[in-house]
């Protein structure tokens, strides 16, 4: 998906490794909602977040801040969502059971758009795993 974003909008990282992508502001078209998969092999769900719950726009420097980033480790790559998914999703922490519960904010992405995204996305893993 961010390799999409690069290829429609000028993008460079900045010092700390934040992509910086030229952009009108939060609401720019150009960036798309995303669709992650998470959970375990016993329980997978799709969350999404929308360009300005990921963007950040910075006057001085008129570019869109990406707020999640890919990081490498030692057992790959890993993508540290931070701040824009939390900020999206309520987080409930059940520490007895070792779990959290995550729930969508008030607004929520139509089925149709989901539906679409997902599709998407699923065709975009399918791509990769080739």
């Amino acid at each position: 998906m961010i390799d999409r974003i690069q290829a429609k909008k000028f993008c460079s990282p900045d010092n700390s490794g934040l992509l910086l992508c030229d952009c009108t502001d939060i609401n720019d078209p150009d960036f798309p909602t995303i669709a992650l998969l998470l959970g375990s092999s016993k329980s997978q769900h799709w969350f999404y977040l929308k360009n300005r719950d990921y963007l950040s726009y910075s006057t001085t420097k008129q570019k869109c801040g990406i707020l999640f980033k890919e990081e490498l480790s030692s057992t790959g790559a890993i993508w540290i969502l931070g701040d824009p998914f939390l900020r999206a999703y309520y987080s409930i922490y059940d520490m007895e059971e070792k779990r959290i519960g995550l729930v969508g904010i008030a607004e929520t992405v139509r089925q149709e758009t989901a539906r679409q995204v997902e599709e998407d996305t699923t065709d975009n893993l399918e791509e990769l795993m080739k």
